[in-house]
């Protein structure tokens, strides 16, 4: 069994008390981030700041949704000499604000430090001033900054309903918490596995590409995300082809290049009739290619590849299921990223 993850947004008929799970959160604000998925748990997540790139330093805050539910912190650190970067080893303590809290304890099972309750509280309650988080050990010192996480927090809380509630982490108050956003479990995603079998193709100036192409860009709503379908005799793309695949007895799945960039190539597949009569069903312009039971994305978002998206639909028998959705923020120098901040989640089986 795999379990992948998801983005989801809520929004809450507060008179009625129904809450409704949509499209899932990110958000972005200084030295902080803040990641919330369909589950209802939410990701912040801290860096050093940019003009501290020797001692790399982060903080993830994780909360579940649900009334009474605790927070969790781990926290990832390196060192940067000699144009390599290494964990520290040994013993490190955490201070805040120039006051002992005491070592913080390796988990080798969650590769991160792990923050007990009481250094993860103590943080919390400094959130709304400004704070000195500093990881202290033989090698030197990593902090964390400040800048962002009272808003991070605060966008916490509002995504979970949590605003002016006893359990609210900034803006506290007196109202219960029995309105706040409960949990959702995982979707389940049964897979099926995709066809085994070669492949048929057609040239750009084919009279099946051309008719293919009119379909194909009717299913996506801004043509620009996919200018070499768009316009092929002004792509720089090596391979222009349109490539179908079977599906079932009656559907196909259509790939082509979509666009090029400067790290990354995005595919475009669409679902359509092998009659090629109908309307093409777009599952995305931003893939990476396919594995046995799935349309897959991963993404550089810089060339040195320490941030990444990550995407995956899943194929069911019937259609594309977005199962995960993912991203690693903005990584601060840490080689591939220092968490895995979820937007959706599934359970694939």
């Amino acid at each position: 069994m795999k379990s992948i993850t998801i983005t989801v947004a809520v929004l809450a008929g507060t008179l009625l008390s129904v809450q409704i799970y949509a499209e899932g959160l990110y958000f972005q604000h200084k030295d902080w981030e803040l990641a919330c998925d369909n589950t209802g748990t939410c990701r912040a997540a801290g860096y050093q700041t940019e003009d501290n790139m020797d001692s790399l330093a982060s903080i993830l805050f994780t909360r579940k949704a649900g009334a009474s539910t605790p927070v969790t912190a781990q926290a990832a650190l390196m060192m940067f000499k000699d144009d390599d970067v290494y964990e520290i080893k040994g013993k490190i303590k955490l201070f805040i604000n120039g006051k002992d809290y005491g070592v913080i304890n390796y988990s080798s099972s969650q590769s991160s430090y792990i923050l007990s309750q009481t250094q993860t509280q103590a943080i919390l309650r400094h959130a709304e001033g400004s704070q000195n988080i500093e990881f202290r050990h033989a090698s030197g010192i990593n902090t964390v900054s400040d800048q962002g996480l009272t808003a991070i927090l605060l966008k916490m809380d509002e995504y979970q309903h949590r605003l002016d509630t006893s359990g609210a982490l900034i803006r506290k108050g007196n109202v219960s918490e029995k309105n706040v956003l409960t949990a959702k479990p995982l979707t389940v995603i049964y897979a099926k596995k995709l066809p085994d079998q070669d492949n048929q193709s057609f040239e750009p100036h084919s009279q099946i590409y051309q008719k293919l192409k009119i379909k194909l860009l009717a299913a996506i709503s801004d043509k620009q995300d996919c200018p070499v379908l768009l316009d092929a005799d002004r792509s720089f793309a090596s391979d222009k082809k349109i490539y179908v695949y079977d599906l079932t007895p009656k559907k196909a799945l259509i790939e082509s290049v979509c666009w090029t960039g400067a790290y990354n190539t995005g595919f475009g597949y669409w679902i359509i009739n092998k009659d090629w009569t109908g309307a093409a069903q777009l599952v995305t312009t931003d893939a990476s290619g396919l594995t046995d039971i799935s349309v897959t994305s991963a993404q550089k978002g810089r060339g040195i590849g320490d941030c990444w998206s990550q995407d995956e639909w899943v194929w069911n028998g019937k259609s594309f299921i977005h199962g995960s959705s993912a991203t690693t923020g903005m990584c601060r120098g840490f080689p591939g990223g220092a968490w895995k901040l979820n937007t959706i989640s599934s359970d694939i089986k």
